[in-house]
């Protein structure tokens, strides 16, 4: 799964890393502070998924670091453009990682156990891993394409 880069469940606070050929989709488990995404400031609040292109410049300001945990998963970009080209649905994808996006959750439960599936068989080797991978993730697109 050398496409998928990253795939963290519940992962404490890091330093945030760019690199032009990557998607990063993060879901944040605490509450205070902020996330920019080049000149956007979107607040820290539990649950809520933000959409960013690490080719832009970003950051993560938790107010707490020692509290902060988030679920990411990063994605090259040519895996996204195969999978949304494919899909039918590349506009929708460049318009929601262009600037970033971020998406506040209601249910952020469900959402927190589509990242929990994720990672369970981000390291696996079983036939259809990937596959299992890839239906999660583009239910975490989709939650941002709908809300367009």
């Amino acid at each position: 799964m050398k496409d998928i880069i990253i795939c963290k469940y519940m992962e404490k606070y890091t330093e945030a890393r760019s690199s032009s050929n990557v998607i990063k989709i993060i879901q944040t488990l605490a509450e205070n502070g902020e996330i920019i995404i080049e000149n956007k400031s979107y607040p820290i609040e539990f649950g809520n998924l933000y959409f960013i292109n690490c080719s832009k410049k970003y950051s993560v300001i938790p107010a707490q670091k020692d509290d902060y945990l988030q679920n990411t998963v990063m994605v090259s970009r040519e895996f996204l453009d195969k999978l949304t080209e494919l899909l039918d649905f590349t506009k929708e994808t460049e318009d929601i990682f262009k600037n970033g996006y971020f998406l506040p959750v209601k249910h952020h439960k469900i959402i927190d156990d589509h990242f929990k599936k994720m990672s369970s068989v981000y390291n696996s080797e079983k036939a259809f891993s990937k596959a299992l991978f890839t239906a999660k993730f583009l239910e975490l697109l989709n939650y941002a394409v709908s809300s367009l």
